[in-house]
């Protein structure tokens, strides 16, 4: 009982701390973007 109950929380966790990378990621890659995305953009055209 214990044991299942540790695992739980642990995939509670674990799915929290993927949230947060997936948002931090999504973050940076809008943020990149607005930062390099119109000097990349005039660079190839």
């Amino acid at each position: 009982m214990f044991y299942l109950n540790m695992s739980n929380r642990n995939h509670e966790i674990r799915s929290i701390i993927q949230k947060v990378c997936y948002y931090n990621l999504e973050w940076k890659n809008k943020f990149f973007y607005k930062l390099f995305g119109s000097k990349i953009i005039s660079v190839f055209y």
